[in-house]
């Protein structure tokens, strides 16, 4: 088993100079599908929207995303590329997803329009 290790870690490093290049790729292949109008919870309510968004089985569960968001957010300050990369692949999407739940509370009249809802 050892030696299928070795063989494994060897094949990865082969493609990627080290962890950070990795995970680089990793969330380059990140689908935001998912957030985008189609994939997003419609409970009818902006909060369970949200919490239902915020599922903890979202990367496998609560401790498993907490694992990865550290290592992601470590890696950000080691590695100039990942901000963009992180901004691209996860920033970006969850923006959009919670913009549009927002305007979607607002077309079913459950809160009045922010004042800028597109501000960044």
């Amino acid at each position: 088993m050892l030696s299928i290790a070795r063989a494994v870690r060897h094949t990865i490093y082969r493609r990627w100079e080290g962890k950070d290049e990795l995970i680089l790729a990793a969330i380059a292949c990140i689908d935001s599908a998912d957030l985008g109008p189609d994939g997003l919870p419609d409970t009818g309510t902006l909060r369970s929207d949200f919490l239902a968004l915020l599922d903890p089985n979202w990367m496998g569960g609560n401790e498993r995303r907490l694992r990865i968001l550290s290592s992601v957010s470590a890696m950000i300050t080691r590695t100039a590329r990942a901000v963009d990369a992180v901004t691209k692949a996860i920033v970006d999407p969850s923006t959009a997803a919670y913009r549009f739940l927002i305007q979607r509370a607002v077309d079913r009249g459950e809160y009045a329009p922010p004042r800028n809802l597109a501000r960044d």
